[in-house]
């Protein structure tokens, strides 16, 4: 085979590989005088000496969303009035665009038990809840490690 076609064939194969095609087929043609060519099918004057499929790389899978994430591992801020803390994981999940539910536990009974039942019995703000994971006060890398855990996606930023 002439090593200029065999070139020519590989550059060929790489492009149309790179196209993300689901499958192709190419087949090696033969003419009557010994001459090669590779084509997606011979014509009427050439003879098949070989066929070969290809495919492509599957499509990518694609990550779930935030909200998707949420359904299965809802997330809850218990927070109080003025409280920076509180307002820097806010701002951590409002920033990664994550669905929360946010409760005020400075003076209704009920969300204080709830969060006393959270925390095992201290009254801790802010504490989060990603599913099964608690996490009181403010610590930037332990609510991103925690989050990305479950599959929340990174930060837009």
């Amino acid at each position: 085979m002439n090593p200029a076609k065999f070139s020519a064939l590989g550059l060929l194969l790489g492009f149309i590989m790179s196209s993300h095609t689901a499958a192709l087929t190419i087949v090696e043609c033969v003419d009557g005088e010994g001459n090669t060519s590779y084509r997606d099918s011979c014509p009427p004057e050439m003879s098949e000496k070989s066929k070969k499929e290809f495919r492509g790389e599957p499509e990518p899978e694609i990550p779930p969303s935030a909200a998707e994430v949420a359904s299965t591992h809802p997330v809850t801020l218990f927070v109080a009035p003025n409280c920076n803390a509180c307002d820097l994981v806010r701002n951590l999940l409002q920033g990664r665009e994550i669905p929360f539910a946010e409760k005020d536990a400075s003076e209704d009974p009920e969300i204080q038990a709830e969060l006393s039942e959270v925390t095992e019995g201290p009254l801790v703000v802010p504490t989060l809840t990603i599913g099964d994971i608690k996490i009181t006060d403010y610590d930037k890398i332990k609510l991103e490690t925690a989050l990305s855990s479950v599959g929340f996606p990174e930060s837009a930023e």
